[in-house]
C-alpha cells in the first residue's frame, strides 16, 4: 500500500481553491469546501482517493516541510518501522 499526499492549491484567474490527492497510481482534484476546516478538506480528499482505490484501514496524518499532508495506513504491520522511546 502507498501513502496518499494531499496538497492545497490557491485560487487562480480561472480556477477556484482546490485540493489534490495523489498516490503513485492515481490522483484526483477536488474543489475546496469553505464550510469546513483546512484539516477536514485534506482528510476528505485522502478518504475519497482511498475509497476510489478500494483501500481500507486506519490512516494517520503527517505533514511535510512544504506543508503538504501525507496519509499512511497503519493497520498492517510492516518490517520497515521504528520506535523511539
Amino acid at each position: 500500500m502507498q501513502a496518499i499526499t494531499t496538497k492545497y492549491f490557491g485560487p487562480s484567474d480561472v480556477l477556484g481553491t482546490r485540493i489534490k490527492a495523489t498516490c503513485r497510481g492515481k490522483s484526483r482534484t477536488f474543489s475546496w469546501n469553505h464550510a469546513v476546516s483546512y484539516d477536514q478538506n485534506h482528510r476528505a480528499a485522502a478518504q475519497a482517493l482511498a475509497k476510489d482505490l478500494g483501500w481500507k484501514g486506519q490512516w494517520v496524518l503527517g505533514v511535510t516541510h512544504k506543508q503538504d499532508c501525507v496519509w499512511v495506513c497503519i493497520d498492517k504491520p510492516h518490517d520497515d518501522t521504528f520506535t523511539i522511546e
